[in-house]
């Protein structure tokens, strides 16, 4: 499919729903575009609700897509693909379900998986593509600025800048969750290299969320060279302890995470519980990472003892590039991204 375009599409379905192709086997989607409505259950998105085994190159949408399973602004879900310069600003809705609600025979028992480009990759590759999504949710999981959920897949120089609004749990400003098999040695690594994370996430209920990636779950995951300037805010719900809330990362991490920082706001209104400014403390690999510890509400009580595996410096020191060569970080491609004193930290 080469330059197709779906204008003020709407489309309403179950499975493989969206307002340009349900399901795309093989072959190429290549300079579509889309806006309208994709409204569905599973597999939901605004250019294809399913695709495998294919190259998705130069795609946009701007769309709204609603669903239960597997939704995303571009695309649902993607398995064996390659998807490189494709862009979304969709709304991405993550619709509740009744308890005993079936499609084709099989029973839906959790809402989970939206992205504000891709709701669930598997065994694929993306690369110098951005989102710029608004995504919502009631009750479900997995919540990522641009993939829901990412298995044994790889990202390189992609951007998210969304915002995301969860009365569920795992929002991430990028990635809702990572995971994948085997092992780090045999397995196929899920790989996050030279990406960030940049918007705000609220979250109303629920645990695990994380400037970059509210849930890693496997320790296949590698992210190098990243960053999040995600905001996170936690309201003040006294009925409620929010666990698990971290800068880059959220819960339960296994992963490999080098040369990455956060310094988004948090502002945690709430006494919460195993809530960091990078990641857990006890995470099992982190190097030469950092975060901000001044930009936080005073409320959160973060200060340059808090406790994380990542090292916590002050806003002059995010804002110094001698901060960075320090710790041995090398920026041979970036051309003077980086400057002392500027608006915000390095990157």
């Amino acid at each position: 499919m080469i330059n197709c375009h779906s204008i003020d599409a709407t489309s309403i379905g179950v499975n493989e729903v969206s307002c340009l192709i349900g399901l795309q086997e093989g072959g190429k989607i290549q300079n579509c575009s889309v806006s309208g409505s994709a409204n569905g259950f599973i597999l939901v998105g605004a250019v294809a609700g399913l695709a495998e085994n294919c190259t998705i190159t130069g795609c946009t949408a701007n769309a709204s897509v609603t669903g239960t399973q597997k939704i995303g602004g571009l695309i649902g879900k993607i398995n064996e693909c390659h998807v490189t310069e494709c862009f979304s600003e969709s709304v991405v809705e993550l619709t509740s379900i009744h308890k005993d609600q079936y499609v084709y025979g099989k029973q839906i028992s959790l809402t989970r998986d939206a992205g504000g480009m891709i709701g669930h990759a598997k065994f694929s590759s993306t690369e110098y593509s951005e989102s710029e999504a608004k995504i919502y949710c009631k009750e479900g999981f997995s919540l990522g600025g641009l993939v829901g959920r990412t298995e044994n897949s790889e990202f390189f120089r992609c951007g998210s800048l969304p915002l995301i609004c969860n009365y569920g749990s795992s929002s991430g400003g990028f990635s809702g969750y990572a995971g994948g098999t085997g092992s780090s040695v045999y397995g196929h690594l899920s790989l996050f290299d030279q990406c960030f994370s940049a918007g705000s996430i609220n979250i109303r209920d629920g645990y695990a969320a994380g400037g970059f990636c509210a849930y890693l779950f496997s320790d296949v995951v590698k992210f190098q060279n990243c960053y999040s300037h995600t905001d996170i805010t936690v309201p003040q719900i006294q009925s409620h302890i929010y666990d698990d809330i971290g800068g880059f990362v959220g819960s339960e991490p296994e992963g490999i995470i080098i040369n990455c920082y956060s310094s988004g706001y948090l502002d945690y209104k709430y006494e919460v519980n195993k809530n960091y400014g990078f990641i857990h403390h006890n995470s099992s690999y982190v190097y030469s990472c950092f975060w901000n510890y001044e930009n936080t509400a005073p409320e959160s009580g973060f200060d340059a003892s808090s406790e994380d595996a990542a090292e916590g410096k002050s806003d002059s020191e995010m804002r110094s590039l001698d901060t960075f060569l320090d710790a041995g970080w090398d920026f041979p491609d970036f051309g003077g991204c980086i400057a002392e004193n500027s608006s915000k930290s390095a990157f």
